[in-house]
């Protein structure tokens, strides 16, 4: 065998040693990657299932949109500190999971109110407007003092009212499985904490 035939079959040799080492890495980077994104959405725990009434008087619980990604957040309408920034952070979030397709067809957001004396469908219907709120696939709640009330107690959510028009309340977000399993909780910086590539995850 010449010198140049057996240095060729040590560099096909080298090569696909390489090509192996390269395909087997990749395989353990992706396991790594999906068991990294498992750990940091654990489940929390199970997402009550409210019963509550939208801004077009149609009754909707939790179990309606099983199957999809849902992000619920807690807000009223007259709220002039945190809601409209955790609204137009949603609006900025719908906005993008739209443009990937994902909005409606895998993920839903949610907006109930802590307020519902005054946060009738109406009121919400207006508020859908001033924030160029879709009219599906994000819905916004209403309901009977009780019913909130529970809903509020079963989320773990303190709302206290300061004045005739305002309250004091907690500021959180909840990021819920298909399965209806509470897998993250935000604040009031929603976007910089990273809850467009959880939902991605949560999706795919």
């Amino acid at each position: 065998m010449s010198f140049i035939r057996l240095m060729h079959r040590q560099w096909l040799t080298i090569l696909t040693v390489v090509f192996f080492v390269i395909i087997i890495s990749s395989g353990i980077i992706l396991h790594e990657s999906k068991a990294h994104s498992v750990q940091d959405l654990p489940v929390i725990g199970k997402a009550y299932n409210f019963s509550l009434i939208n801004s077009h008087g149609h009754r909707v619980t939790l179990s309606d949109s099983a199957g999809k990604v849902r992000l619920i957040a807690f807000i009223y309408t007259r709220c002039t500190t945190v809601c409209p920034i955790v609204t137009s952070q949603m609006v900025q979030l719908q906005s993008s999971l739209a443009n990937q397709g994902m909005f409606r067809n895998h993920v839903e957001l949610i907006s109930i109110t802590i307020d519902p004396s005054y946060d009738t469908e109406s009121v919400l219907q207006r508020y859908q407007k001033e924030f160029r709120i879709p009219s599906s696939g994000w819905e916004l709640l209403t309901g009977q003092r009780s019913s909130i009330d529970q809903t509020l107690k079963q989320y773990g959510i303190y709302a206290v009212k300061v004045s005739s028009t305002q309250y004091v309340h907690s500021v959180a977000e909840f990021l819920i499985d298909g399965k209806g399993n509470i897998r993250k909780i935000y604040g009031m910086d929603l976007l910089a904490s990273g809850v467009e590539k959880d939902i991605d995850h949560l999706v795919y």
